[in-house]
């Protein structure tokens, strides 16, 4: 098999990515509305992977290479980020939707064609890794931390060297219990940086407490591991630097865990064997000892208290304030931009008048209706009218104009409504039921399942409207 690199197309964001085949996780699965996309297709020939779809096969997550989308800017967009699973989107479709933090540029790429996908070099996937990992500092452990519920980035594997080995807790005073975990699992040192200056080559990892100012971003800058025990993402004036690779947000004590599994061993010395102090790190327990003795006499006072609660409530605020702005700017107003839009060209092109002799007919008219639901729910064109809404957008917002100009009676809203909506959803069937950690063989039953469904639903949906909007605008 060979790895391939893949960049972004024109308009695009993310990447480059590079795909490095293994033994295990060797699929490229085409979730674009039924059949095998020719980026997914391109993929496999390029790197001999079996290209699968997804509509008709379910993949178990841990044998998924990337995943090959045409989201719009959906959930969809977010869904296999967020499983840290490779992701290609062949829109030019960037941070945008519900789980637009888990889209990052080191694990998704957009606007992906064919010409994006070159070959790298070939790959053993029966081989035994050849790198080493990284050897920790003498008495020392590894940590994996990940991230908290609703929290962003990681898992970040922390190893300790002989001189980048200080646990830094800048939190507003005092050392941190997360701070105190990560020292005591790796036997590393923790230090106060409100009170103690650290050389930035002797951090081996930075814990903070900001809510989305440029704190959270300084360490990321510097390539230093940061934890938050905020559930903060990539915000602030340095946001395009807080990356999952060196960031992890809403970490407490159950977030960290030793990398091998194993329990920490307490370190001791031989007898008799002379010992450097000024090279050889410190154990944990005068670690520990070093610390307890820094931070004797410095309980935080009442003021400092009241300080530190009123910061935490301020930083909620803001965070919500911030999600709001954020899902205005990349979800809301593009959606009314779009739609001024359109009704901006059917008033300037005249095809107001054409689409009233087409459409008004039709949708005016309750077996009009039953056929216009019943061909949205057809199963092999319901998920390619399904990606971004737009088939339904569209169709809606004419309506809605012959509606207002009177070619077609308002109380027959509702049912169209439904009627133009019965294939909704029907792109996301099998990345939801994914998302839902189904079985391989649910999603493979499911999605057929689904989609036959949606041609009884749909006009059932119909006449259900249609029944209530008797007398509605009368």
């Amino acid at each position: 098999m060979n790895s391939v690199k893949i960049v972004a197309g024109k308009g695009g964001f993310g990447g480059p990515l590079t795909l490095v085949p293994t033994a295990t996780r060797n699929k490229v699965v085409s979730i674009t509305g039924g059949g095998i996309h020719p980026v997914a297709a391109k993929i496999a020939e390029l790197t001999g992977c079996p290209a699968v779809d997804g509509f008709s096969t379910g993949v178990p997550d841990n044998e998924i290479m990337v995943a090959v989308v045409d989201c719009g800017g959906t959930a969809r967009c977010g869904v296999y980020p967020k499983k840290k699973i490779f992701t290609v989107n062949v829109l030019p479709v960037g941070q945008t939707g519900p789980l637009a933090r888990f889209i990052t540029e080191d694990i998704y790429v957009s606007a992906v064609n064919e010409s994006c996908i070159t070959v790298l070099e070939a790959v053993d996937v029966g081989a035994a890794p050849s790198a080493a990992a990284p050897s920790s500092g003498v008495g020392m452990k590894s940590v994996t931390i990940k991230a908290g519920k609703g929290g962003f980035g990681g898992p970040l594997t922390l190893v300790p060297t002989a001189t980048r080995n200080k646990v830094v807790s800048i939190t507003g005073g005092g050392i941190h219990p997360v701070a105190a975990k990560i020292a005591e699992m790796t036997g590393c040192p923790e230090v106060d940086g409100f009170s103690t200056g650290v050389p930035d080559n002797e951090i081996m990892v930075a814990v903070v407490d900001c809510g989305g100012t440029a704190r959270c971003g300084v360490y990321p800058k510097k390539r230093i591991f940061t934890v938050n025990v905020l559930p903060v993402g990539q915000t602030g004036p340095l946001a395009k630097f807080i990356t999952p690779d060196i960031y992890v947000s809403a970490v407490d004590a159950s977030c960290i865990s030793f990398a091998d599994g194993s329990a920490a061993p307490a370190p001791k010395p031989s007898a008799g064997t002379p010992t450097n102090p000024t090279s050889a790190p410190k154990t944990k327990a005068q670690a520990k000892e070093e610390v307890a003795k820094m931070n004797e006499g410095k309980e935080k006072n009442f003021a400092t208290r009241i300080g530190i609660a009123i910061g935490g409530i301020v930083n909620k605020f803001y965070a919500a304030g911030r999600e709001t702005i954020d899902i205005t700017i990349k979800t809301i107003l593009p959606f009314m931009a779009f739609v001024s839009m359109i009704l901006g060209i059917i008033s300037a092109s005249g095809a107001g008048d054409v689409i009233a002799n087409t459409i008004s007919p039709i949708a005016s008219t309750l077996p009009g209706m039953l056929i216009v639901s019943f061909i949205c729910a057809i199963p092999f064109i319901s998920p390619v009218l399904g990606p971004g809404a737009v088939i339904a957008q569209v169709v809606g917002t004419l309506l809605g104009v012959q509606i207002g100009m009177g070619n077609i009676p308002p109380q027959y809203a509702l049912p169209a409504l439904f009627a133009i909506d019965a294939q909704v959803g029907c792109d996301f069937i099998p990345v939801g039921m994914s998302l839902g950690e189904a079985e391989p063989e649910t999603i493979e039953l499911g999605v057929p399942a689904i989609l036959y469904s949606r041609l009884i639903t749909g006009p059932i949906a119909v006449l259900i409207a249609y029944v209530f909007s008797i007398g509605l605008y009368s």
